[in-house]
């Protein structure tokens, strides 16, 4: 509903195979809308892979209706991005950048041999330049954070290509933002994991569990069966 309230999808549906990640950013976080902060958006956040002290200042907040403090697909055209979602809140301002399927929009050729140095060109990841956002719209905020929220194995590849690259003296992630990030396996037990009594937010929390089960974001979480006991008198003799 949301992507199309934005105009992610057209009226007639006709571009939906090629907008299905944004259908799951307006299913995934208008759905989160609908419930208070303590029970919903806030567990999720504690799950990421960001600096204890950002995780601190999430575990310090406490806020009821949040619903007003998130935005979709900023127009920030001029600024040669648009943020998939915008969260604000007291000194904390959160950019999520959303992966399905898709890698990162946009990206520097780059090989050992190149670097990527303020002096003379920025550069043109897309996350770097989301960063570059953060600091141009939002440096009022103590706090900037830059979250990627993708499948496992795109989020790891993407965080490790980026510190890779800054240990190479690149500067990828502006001075200023503090960049993190949630797998959707991640999100998924963060949903399993919250108990409340409000029959309409279990309602809530039970849909969006099935929606990323759906979607194959269920994690591994070892062999659940029980190893029965082994007698040291049986035993095959091989030839």
């Amino acid at each position: 509903m949301i992507a199309e309230i934005y105009n992610k999808i057209s009226k007639t549906g006709s571009n939906l195979s090629d907008r299905l990640e944004d259908q799951l950013t307006g299913n995934f976080f208008g759905s989160l809308r609908y419930l208070p902060f303590e029970v919903g958006i806030k567990h999720i956040l504690l799950e990421s892979f960001i600096p204890e002290r950002l995780r601190n200042c999430i575990d310090n907040l406490h806020i009821d209706d949040w619903h007003e403090m998130i935005e979709f697909w900023q127009d920030c055209r001029g600024d040669g991005v648009e943020p998939d979602v915008i969260i604000k809140m007291a000194d904390i301002v959160f950019l999520i950048e959303v992966k399905l399927y898709s890698y990162l929009s946009t990206d520097d050729e780059y090989d050992e041999s190149s670097r990527i140095d303020k002096e003379y060109m920025l550069s043109e990841n897309q996350l770097s330049r989301e960063s570059r956002l953060l600091n141009s719209k939002y440096g009022n905020y103590k706090n900037k954070v830059l979250l990627l929220l993708a499948p496992e194995s795109s989020a790891l590849k993407i965080n490790n290509d980026i510190k890779k690259r800054e240990q190479n003296g690149d500067i990828i992630i502006a001075t200023g933002v503090d960049f993190g990030y949630i797998t959707w396996q991640k999100a998924l037990s963060a949903l399993q994991k919250i108990v409340v009594t409000n029959v309409f937010q279990q309602v809530i929390i039970q849909d969006l569990i099935n929606l990323l089960i759906k979607k194959g974001f269920t994690q591994f979480d070892g062999f659940n069966w029980e190893i029965p006991d082994i007698n040291p008198e049986y035993y095959w003799l091989f030839q």
